[in-house]
């Protein structure tokens, strides 16, 4: 029977940026019994107990189960990691992993609790990853997943490649977890509040929490976003992967989140970026933008955009001037203005020949 231990390895959340060619792809379904029920909740918050080794993907690991959670302020709740086990074999090795957890029903049948999918990875720094608050226990007692006093977890396990350590997430040291969606990421506090004054109010302020090395973030954030708004604290540029198709979707949630942690630079890399995408089918949409988040040098840069000769029709012609009429009435008298500025800065041609002919 597993021991309850306390735990030194560093979860992470799930990361979809690393750049890899998956060498291998395997997929395990592993059902696994812990201790008896009862027991198991004597487990101190932030101690654990582990199934048996088994292997996927060339790799072996475990699964790691918090009772009573991982982290303190977590104690209601009940923890799922999946452990890389022979990390430290393979110090320069990155794994990418794609997990999900579910609890069947009593005798096996149904599924009463079911993760989302997450993909991250893991290594000899980070070398967990999983949910902190999978369910809370007085649902779980509810919920007739617990039969006979034992509770069977499953993990499916997805290996989707090696590569070596490239990624910006293998943090030596650091003191504080964010919860975001049910995800955990690891920072630096020091980083952070140099970068944030609400976090460096957070953190170091006369009104801060008692335990600054958990927070939970309990808006609507989104956690890629989260992800992307860690990146650029730590390294300044916008990761790579933002460079595909659909950042305009993502966008609105990295201007909401620059304004909610007073992240100006962050503020000025989105703006930045919008400015260089303005085309015929965004310039609606990045206008609202601009205009919600109060981005000037983007506002201007879409009235420009929209006003000039070559852009105006065929903008219109998109449908969309009807709803930014009813949502930004302001913006739209600023537009016409533009389009009329436009036209008297540069006459047509017709204009210009018949005046040279008079």
């Amino acid at each position: 029977m597993p021991q309850s231990t306390t735990t030194t390895s560093s979860p992470i959340a799930a990361d979809a940026s690393s750049a890899q060619k998956p060498e291998r792809e395997e997929k395990m379904e592993m059902l696994t019994t812990a201790t008896p029920y009862s027991e198991s909740k004597k487990t101190p918050n932030g101690s654990y107990i582990r199934s048996r080794k088994f292997d996927a993907g060339g790799h072996s690991w475990y699964i790691v189960y918090y009772p009573n959670g991982r982290l303190s302020g977590t104690t209601a709740s009940i923890s799922f990691y999946l452990q890389l086990i022979d990390a430290a074999d393979e110090e320069d090795e990155d794994v990418k992993v794609r997990i999900q957890f579910l609890l069947p029903g009593s005798g096996g049948g149904g599924l009463r609790f079911l993760s989302a999918e997450v993909t991250g990875i893991v290594n000899s720094t980070r070398n967990s990853i999983g949910f902190e608050r999978f369910v809370t226990r007085e649902e779980l007692e509810m919920s007739g997943c617990v039969s006979n006093n034992w509770l069977h977890i499953r993990c499916d396990v997805t290996v989707l490649g090696t590569t070596s350590n490239i990624s910006w997430q293998q943090k030596e040291g650091a003191d504080v977890d964010f919860e975001v969606g049910g995800r955990v990421f690891a920072a630096h506090r020091c980083i952070l509040a140099a970068r944030s004054s609400v976090l460096k109010e957070d953190f170091y302020g006369p009104d801060k929490e008692e335990n600054t090395g958990y927070m939970r973030v309990n808006n609507d954030m989104n956690p890629e976003v989260f992800d992307v708004l860690l990146h650029c604290l730590d390294t300044d540029p916008l990761p790579a992967t933002t460079n595909m198709e659909g950042f305009e979707a993502v966008a609105r949630d990295l201007l909401a989140a620059a304004d909610l942690y007073d992240l100006k630079d962050l503020k000025l890399l989105v703006e930045k970026k919008l400015c260089a995408r303005v085309a015929v089918a965004t310039a609606w949409s990045t206008l609202v933008v601009a205009e919600q988040f109060q981005c000037l040098k983007l506002k201007s840069t879409c009235l420009r955009f929209i006003a000039s000769r070559e852009n105006t029709r065929d903008v219109m012609g998109t449908g969309r001037v009807e709803h930014l009429a009813k949502t930004c009435p302001a913006v739209v008298r600023e537009l016409v203005t533009s389009i009329l500025d436009a036209r008297e800065a540069a006459p047509s041609t017709q204009h210009i020949l018949g005046t040279e002919m008079t």
